[in-house]
């Protein structure tokens, strides 16, 4: 089920047309967008600048390393945008919201991202439903809900949103996507993105660290805001915190949807300081100042991703860091065809260079290739004999790894190089390939065999290496 089908179109055509320079441009507009909705939302939320302007910066550092060139960078546009207008829609009384099914037709088929415009609609649908029963028992004790009118104007553009996801090449199956994919355990468990929001491996990663103080700072929040409190907004809270819990990839979700609430919540406490005009103008201008000196960086460096000073891409201008694998573009150097198998993190790229000549064996789209094949690929990736298994299946003639993950699959790279039937042809930093030793490919190996493989001298030096034996390696 490829849900991106429509943002690979698009982004194909426009590389085509403009190159990799209309990609970037793509997601300098995609970011300020974000940015843009993230201000105006907290704007309005809290009427003060200075926490528009602070909330949009602290978003910027929570999304930093998931602002990328793929598919869900559309979710992390639309997500805000939907929120805001929302948040408008509850605000004035002349808003109407009959653009949001439209942009949901746009958005489910850029990325499977758009399932989360029918929750959205829904939850200030049922929030505000509740909060209209709330205030005919409470009178002035609760914040006023909205007329009954504009409520039931809700309920109508979330259920034209849920039939706008549908509107897709697979139908009604693309509501059913999501509880497809919690059924894929090989490909939650071994993927990075879907580690637990807690996992203590995350511990070190600022955008995890940014959004476990929101959680915690935004439960306090509601318990000081109590009286005030919209069950929009707590609907809102809860739906993204759930999300939270099926992996670290939804924590840009969640901090888009609440970092302006917690503002809101805090803005009763923000009053209390009092502030002379002066103070004020300089206050806004200090703001000014520091906010723009740090983005500037942020545009310039990246934003630190990691507490030990690892940066994420330039959330606007520049590229991230693309590997880019000079072991593909040796495969085209020597003309070497057949059947491959390749580390996942080669495949777009193998994808992009080789297709349709050669087929990759498996990419990023994990989705689309289903938990059974990518648990046979992570299987391979973990015993000679299971490796030795899929290769009586596909019967590779060749296979390209990565050299930035070769150290964990050291056992592995171990085993090719004391098998006679694969020959190392290259092994730098830019990937790794070995070549099965047939007749066919006789004269690449006579002419590009390497006698040395980086990885085992480094095993010899740190005294991994013991018995040189194929059949003890197996075992």
């Amino acid at each position: 089920m490829n849900h991106e089908w429509l943002f690979q179109l698009f982004t194909w055509n426009c590389y085509q047309l403009f190159g990799n320079t209309s990609l970037i441009m793509i997601k300098l507009l995609l970011t300020s967008i974000i940015a843009i909705s993230i201000f105006k939302t907290t704007q309005l939320l809290t009427k003060s600048n200075s926490a528009a302007l602070w909330g949009t910066l602290l978003v910027l550092a929570a999304i930093a390393d998931r602002v990328m060139m793929r598919p869900f960078l559309f979710t992390l546009m639309f997500l805000p945008y939907f929120i805001l207008q929302l948040h408008r829609y509850e605000k004035d009384d002349k808003r109407n919201l009959w653009e949001l099914p439209f942009l949901t037709l746009i958005w489910i088929n850029l990325h499977a991202g758009g399932l989360l415009a029918p929750p959205l609609v829904f939850a200030f649908a049922l929030g505000e439903t509740i909060q209209a029963a709330f205030s005919k028992r409470l009178g002035d004790e609760v914040p006023k809900a909205i007329n009954t009118k504009r409520i039931y104007h809700l309920w109508v553009v979330g259920f034209l949103c849920t039939i706008a996801c549908m509107i897709t090449p697979y139908g009604i199956e693309t509501l059913t996507f999501p509880l497809s994919h919690l059924g894929m355990g090989s490909i939650l468990q071994y993927t990075q993105e879907w580690l637990p929001f807690l996992d203590p491996r995350l511990d070190g990663i600022i955008s995890q660290i940014l959004a476990r103080t929101l959680l915690a700072l935004l439960l306090i929040s509601y318990f000081i805001n109590r009286k005030s409190v919209r069950i929009s907004h707590l609907l809102l809270t809860i739906i993204t915190a759930l999300m939270l819990l099926k992996g670290k990839r939804f924590t840009s979700h969640f901090v888009i949807a609440n970092l302006p609430i917690l503002f809101f919540n805090l803005k009763i406490l923000a009053r209390r300081i009092p502030i002379t005009p002066g103070a004020g103008y300089l206050h806004s201008w200090g703001n000014l100042i520091v906010v723009g000196m740090l983005s500037l960086l942020a545009l310039r460096h990246g934003v630190p991703s990691t507490i030990g000073g690892d940066l994420a891409g330039s959330p606007g201008l520049g590229s991230v860091h693309i590997v880019k694998p000079a072991a593909v573009d040796m495969l085209d150097k020597y003309d070497i065809h057949g059947k491959v198998f390749n580390e996942l993190g080669v495949g777009s790229y193998f994808l992009f260079k080789r297709w349709p000549r050669d087929k990759v064996f498996i990419d990023g789209r994990t989705p689309v290739y289903g938990d059974t094949f990518f648990l046979d690929y992570i299987d391979a990736l973990r015993h000679p004999k299971n490796f030795e298994t899929l290769d009586k299946k596909y019967n590779f003639d060749y296979l390209v790894f990565n050299s930035y993950q070769a150290w964990p699959l050291r056992h592995m790279h171990r085993y090719f190089w004391y098998n006679p039937d694969w020959k190392l042809i290259f092994a730098n930093q830019d990937g790794i390939i070995y070549l099965r030793n047939t007749p066919k490919h006789h004269d690449l190996i006579e002419k590009l065999e390497l006698k040395i493989h980086p990885l085992i001298e480094e095993m010899k030096r740190k005294g991994e290496i013991g018995t040189q034996k194929i059949t003890d390696i197996k075992k």
